[in-house]
């Protein structure tokens, strides 16, 4: 009889903040990504895990928590979060998917 215990999986939402939530890991986060999103190697070399609150912009937003929040080494943000529900769900989501959305860079104007 196996008397191992039982791993949780990776794709639970804890276990996936804890492995790829962590600064300490980053390297684990780097091959991820680079596995999923079509940005130049470069942009892998210095990832930084930001707080992964969504902080509304209007009062229509909604208030959220992403899984990982990271910023590349050009600036670009990188929200990642998994989704895990059943085909069966109302909800509007790929099941058994990362979902990963890269922010469109935004124009910083000087001051003149």
């Amino acid at each position: 009889m196996d008397k191992r215990k039982p791993l949780l999986p990776v794709k639970s939402d804890f276990m996936f903040k804890l492995i790829f939530g962590d600064q300490r890991n980053v390297d684990i986060l780097a091959a991820f990504l680079k596995s999923v999103l079509d940005l130049p190697n470069e942009e892998y070399d210095r990832l930084t895990i930001v707080d992964p609150h969504v902080k509304k912009e209007s009062e229509d937003d909604k208030y959220g928590i992403l899984d990982v929040k990271v910023h590349t080494r050009s600036g670009k943000v990188v929200h990642v979060e998994i989704q895990l529900l059943s085909e069966n769900s109302d909800k509007t989501c790929y099941s058994n998917k990362y979902i990963i959305r890269v922010e469109p860079q935004k124009q910083v104007r000087s001051a003149a």
